[in-house]
């Protein structure tokens, strides 16, 4: 059967969620169909992705129109726009499917996803790891009134969507991003309405580099690294992580497209506020 990934990709996103699928398809040891689910219409770039189909791997594009899921009135959050809320409808929109694993563009593969995929969810909606921002936000959790340690990120979860379609989870997750109390643009809706059905992972299948929290020993032995802040590894020079990014992006059609980075003095800086402010 081999493994089932979805990636959901705006035009902005198309270069770095490329370079992650070719992480993917340089660690793996078994076939992989691959969905990416595309909110802009350029054929130069769907045709990058298309240049990925082989042998063991097979790309299938599913091109959709943003606004015929997402309400005008939702708007951008920090960094993250209404396409991620494109999530919700995987269910839908994968209707032949009845089982996947959803996986940020933001993110690169160094091992097989083979376990991970094949995990056994049970009576769970998910498959999800803990979102280790919420040591420095705890607030957080308790807005949403979650306990910090069952505060999950939503850029990597094995989903059991046949569960979810006989649940209506979609329409469950829109409801509660449209009428109740939201910080980030998806993951919220996702807590709280999956709260207490949802298996939770090693943090090794979404591990999110901080050198103040993982080892590089650790980080090195992560399956799927998820660079989930705002400062990217293509953007900013963020040292190793912006090194393994351009080692997978110089493999990729995007082989040819030099990075820009910016310097990293105002990412530290940042960083160090943001946990000032939260100790």
């Amino acid at each position: 059967m081999g493994v089932k990934l979805v990636y959901i990709t705006d035009k902005n996103y198309a270069m770095p969620t490329l370079v992650s699928i070719v992480s993917a398809i340089q660690n793996k040891s078994s076939n992989y169909k691959i969905y990416v689910i595309t909110t802009f219409e350029d054929a130069e770039i769907i045709d990058k992705f298309r240049l990925l189909n082989n042998g063991t791997t097979e790309i299938s594009i599913i091109p959709v129109n943003i606004k015929e899921f997402i309400p005008q009135s939702i708007s951008s959050v920090n960094h993250v726009t209404k396409t991620a809320l494109i999530k919700f409808f995987l269910p839908d929109i994968l209707s032949n499917e009845d089982k996947i694993l959803y996986i940020d563009g933001d993110t690169i593969i160094q091992k097989p996803l083979d376990e991970l995929y094949n995990m056994a969810l049970g009576n769970n909606y998910a498959g999800v790891v803990f979102d280790n921002a919420l040591f420095i936000m705890p607030q957080h959790a308790a807005r949403l009134q979650i306990p910090v340690e069952k505060y999950f990120n939503s850029g990597v979860m094995l989903l059991d969507l046949k569960k979810m379609r006989t649940d209506n989870i979609s329409g469950r997750l829109l409801e509660y991003r449209m009428t109740q109390y939201n910080y980030f643009m998806d993951q919220d809706a996702f807590n709280k309405i999956l709260y207490g059905s949802v298996l939770f992972i090693p943090d090794k299948y979404n591990m999110v580099p901080v050198s103040h929290y993982h080892s590089k020993n650790k980080i090195k032995e992560a399956v799927i690294l998820h660079f989930a802040a705002r400062f990217k590894p293509w953007i900013y020079n963020l040292g190793e992580s912006s090194a393994l990014f351009k080692k997978y992006s110089k493999l990729s059609p995007y082989k040819d497209t030099k990075l820009k980075l910016k310097n990293n003095n105002f990412v530290i800086k940042f960083l160090k506020a943001l946990i000032k402010q939260n100790l």
